[in-house]
């Protein structure tokens, strides 16, 4: 999803960080590192779940050109149907992996969404209006929020942008519980779970 592309000021300070674990100053001694150690310091800079954000593709001007909306609007056959969606409580699988996200605050969110936590936090305040902290209401109001900001708002702009683009496009929200990420696969590609 065009939620993953970072443009290169980002990639570079993610960059700096594998580069300061392993003790180099020029990227190109990146090229000379074994797999292994490569692997090594990225888990140590990805410090868990939320680093999962950190790598992924970069506009970096030769083969992602500007704003990845703009492209895919002008890329693709118009005789493809597009089938895009999200679930309700994408972020509950994240949010168990990553407990912090059940109490918030500037530095958890700032782990997540870098430079545009404010507006998550924004609206992570406005949701958790008048709840009681660490209640089931809470935590559903958090979850919600999180769910749009990780994959809700970029699975709906993909689609206003193929649909402006003249694309047949299909949208869903699965709901059937728990719709955490990911738990919608198995009913889109019809893989009944077994019985054992």
């Amino acid at each position: 999803g065009c939620q993953c592309i970072r443009d290169s000021v980002t990639a570079k300070k993610i960059r700096s960080r594998v580069m300061e674990k392993l003790g180099i100053t020029d990227p190109r001694a990146l090229l000379k590192l074994s797999t292994q150690k490569l692997m090594q310091a990225e888990a140590e800079v990805l410090g868990g779940v939320q680093g999962t954000n950190y790598f992924g593709p970069v506009m970096d001007g030769r083969v992602i050109h500007g704003n990845p909306y703009q492209y895919v609007k002008k890329q693709g056959r118009s005789m493809v149907h597009y089938l895009i969606g999200a679930n309700e409580n994408e972020s509950k699988i994240f949010m168990d992996m990553d407990k912090r996200l059940y109490h918030p605050d500037q530095r958890v969110i700032y782990d997540w969404f870098g430079i545009n936590y404010p507006y998550c936090l924004s609206d992570l305040t406005a949701a958790r209006q008048g709840l009681i902290p660490g209640s089931a209401a809470d935590s559903l109001a958090i979850a919600g929020v999180l769910s749009q900001y990780m994959y809700q708002m970029h699975a709906g702009r993909m689609a206003d942008t193929r649909s402006a683009a003249g694309r047949a496009v299909w949208m869903y929200r699965f709901k059937y519980p728990p719709a955490h990420h990911g738990s919608e696969l198995r009913y889109v590609w019809y893989d009944p779970i077994k019985d054992h």
